[in-house]
């Protein structure tokens, strides 16, 4: 599972995203990131859902395909495709999160595909798992961002914490892309994430 948020500002485009990557046990595994970025599109994507870590490698080899901003949205369910082969378990969990600097109409975006594998949907901000609290209203604001994720990080999953590591934030603007490790959690490789959980409802806008 992963915490991702994604967010379209008027001079900035945003995705935020936890590094833990854990066994069908809930043992962390890895800690390493999940947000996939291609400077050459002005895009960054990454997925919710139970995939493999290899899906990293396999973003990053369909954004390389893509011939423009464009093509890649509208084929965004060619990608929940090929990462639905590599879903351990709930493929109906699988969305896709997409952030771009748009060169066309030169403005941000966040795009994202949800669990029917067809519906691509652009959005102001939206959050999976998502909290009773709002997004804030600019992730550049890394208290508030990481303030976000803590409460995303209490989500009760079956078998415990699923989000942990640490946390990325990538910056999408007219003039390029920023990558920034903004928080770290002293969560330990071979154990699970223990924490108190809390029940959330969905929010999206």
């Amino acid at each position: 599972m992963t915490a991702i948020t994604v967010m379209a500002g008027r001079d900035a485009a945003w995705i935020m995203a936890d590094r833990a990557w854990f066994t069908s046990d809930g043992t962390l595994d890895l800690i390493q990131p999940k947000i996939v970025v291609y400077q050459r599109l002005l895009a960054a994507i990454a997925v919710a859902g139970q995939v493999s870590n290899q899906a990293h490698g396999l973003i990053g080899a369909w954004l390389r395909g893509r011939k423009g901003q464009d093509e890649a949205i509208g084929r965004l369910p060619d990608l929940f495709d090929i990462l639905l082969q590599n879903v351990r378990n709930e493929p109906d969990q699988l969305r896709l999160f997409m952030v771009i600097w748009s060169t066309a109409r030169n403005q941000a975006e966040a795009h994202i595909l949800k669990g029917d594998g067809k519906s691509v949907v652009q959005v102001r901000a939206c959050a999976s798992p998502p909290t009773d609290a709002p997004v804030p209203e600019r992730l550049s604001d890394h208290a508030a961002a990481v303030a976000f994720i803590e409460g995303q990080r209490r989500w009760q999953f079956p078998g415990g914490c699923r989000i942990g590591g640490a946390v990325d934030l990538v910056t999408i603007t007219a003039s390029g892309m920023t990558g920034e490790i903004i928080h770290r959690w002293p969560d330990r490789i071979g154990e699970p994430i223990a924490i108190q959980p809390a029940r959330h409802r969905a929010r999206e806008s």
